[in-house]
């Protein structure tokens, strides 16, 4: 019995020592990786915060950082054309009439449904396209632009965007043909995906992979998933043939096989690369402050990706 007591002395005490140095090593981590001076745990275990899936007066232009586009074009009585993406596509820092979607509103002469989201990626184009709310909002469509940058690839496997964001992702697993959301009833789950510890360690490993040709192919097939089951989607819907443009926005990871695959899978794909031989990192068109479009880059890229669409 002495022995017993003796054991679990060790085992709380170890314990205790474990959460502790566990503790530390989060106000540490936290500490190195954000600018506020209060530290409070992210942890929502029960319920946590998924980073963007309400749309309810969401698509309203009240500002552009955060809230979503207002359609473009509505006075055009054609067939409207629908973009998603992340802030790229968004026109984040951008008024209204210098984003993509509304300079290929007034080239096009159509409504353009910029249903692209912030930090967003290739999850939140398919759950939208996956929504009964998506259709309500958005009219019949035939023509889809997806604006592709290579962080896509990494919010794949990431959490959230920043090791300290108090939000979680909304990822999907394919299983069984289909794409299903994670499991966020899972309460250890949710303490590991805002852990800053484990979020450190992940973010690090996947920026280190997210460079090897060794993942290409496993990257490469998960982002092809998403296409093709929105594509689904978005024509079980509309119940016709939809054109989807994937638009690679400048230096991209494996672009050769990502661009072979969209291909075989009937994608069109436009490499900005191959539109022009300008730099789009260059400060007339990336706002360095903020690392994202300038209206100059949109002027420079949309009749050259209208001409490339066939449009």
């Amino acid at each position: 019995m002495k022995k017993l007591l003796n054991i679990l002395k060790i085992v709380l005490y170890n314990t205790f020592i474990f959460i502790l140095c566990f503790y530390l090593l989060e106000l540490i981590i936290y500490n190195c990786h954000s600018d506020k001076k209060t530290f409070v745990l992210p942890y929502q275990i029960k319920n946590p915060y998924i980073h963007f899936i309400y749309f309810d007066n969401y698509f309203t232009d009240k500002n552009n950082i955060t809230e979503g586009r207002k359609p473009a074009g509505l006075e055009y009585n054609t067939l409207p054309i629908v973009i998603f993406g992340c802030s790229y596509a968004y026109g984040q820092y951008l008024n209204p009439n210098q984003i993509f979607s509304y300079k290929l509103s007034k080239m096009l002469k159509r409504p353009v449904y910029n249903r692209a989201i912030p930090a967003g990626w290739f999850s939140h184009m398919y759950y939208q396209a996956a929504s009964d709310e998506f259709y309500k909002q958005v009219p019949d469509s035939d023509t889809v632009f997806y604006v592709f940058i290579d962080e896509h690839y990494r919010r794949m496997v990431k959490s959230s965007i920043n090791i300290t964001d108090k939000y979680l992702f909304l990822n999907y697993s394919y299983k069984n043909g289909k794409l299903k959301p994670d499991n966020y009833d899972n309460m250890l789950l949710n303490f590991m995906k805002n852990s800053y510890t484990i979020r450190l360690i992940v973010y690090n490993c996947v920026n280190h992979l997210v460079k090897s040709e060794s993942f290409a192919d496993y990257m490469t097939e998960k982002a092809l998933i998403y296409f093709i089951e929105t594509r689904k989607e978005l024509e079980n819907h509309w119940k016709h043939k939809v054109k989807f443009n994937v638009i690679l926005y400048d230096s991209m990871y494996y672009t050769k096989l990502m661009s072979r695959k969209l291909k075989e899978n009937g994608f069109n794909v436009i490499d900005t690369k191959e539109l022009t031989t300008e730099k789009l990192n260059d400060k007339k068109y990336m706002m360095h402050n903020t690392w994202h479009p300038s209206e100059a880059a949109w002027d420079l890229l949309t009749p050259l990706i209208i001409e490339k669409s066939e449009l």
